[in-house]
């Protein structure tokens, strides 16, 4: 008798094709995985891109840019923590710089508004300016550490987070 049961039962099975569904009871073994059925719909790889040797290069790059531009603003915190260059002149360098490479930028982009970026400077060089007193405070109730600390971990954050321009699938 017990054998009817399973010749039914085998043949029940063949009538029922397998689902890949956990919550429908079917009549097949726990760990029966459907044969081909089961990685049918298996997609690999569906996403990849392939970059060009160029694009890599280039995405290398933005990325030495940005830690160079830290590394450069730590020299030049360095200098003048170490007193080797007064502030007047690491100030009059700076800005020389910042104005031949902003011009630079501006050139390469072709802007059609000149204004919106005078107003961004304008209004970068206003909250510099207003809040030169509260910094000046802090960093004379601050420890050192503390402010070192700090600087790193801002130092951290910057490279992970920064907008590097590439375009790439994250």
């Amino acid at each position: 008798m017990g054998g009817g049961r399973n010749n039914h039962r085998i043949q029940e099975e063949k009538r029922k094709k397998w689902r890949k569904i956990l919550y429908e009871r079917q009549p097949f073994e726990d760990e029966y995985s459907g044969g081909s059925e089961f990685l049918k719909e298996l997609r690999t790889n569906i996403t990849v891109v392939e970059y060009s040797f160029m694009e890599a290069v280039c995405g290398a790059s933005l990325v030495m840019l940005h830690s160079n531009a830290i590394i450069f603003y730590y020299l030049v915190f360095d200098s003048i923590n170490t007193s080797s260059i007064s502030s007047v002149q690491h100030f009059s360098l700076i800005f020389a710089i910042a104005l031949v490479l902003y011009t630079v930028y501006l050139y390469m982009i072709r802007p059609r508004n000149l204004q919106d970026h005078f107003y961004t400077f304008i209004t970068l060089l206003g909250f510099g300016y207003v809040l030169t007193p509260v910094i000046r405070t802090l960093t004379d109730t601050i420890s050192t550490d503390t402010i070192y600390a700090m600087s790193f971990m801002l130092f951290l954050t910057s490279f992970i987070f920064h907008d590097y321009a590439m375009v790439a699938p994250l």
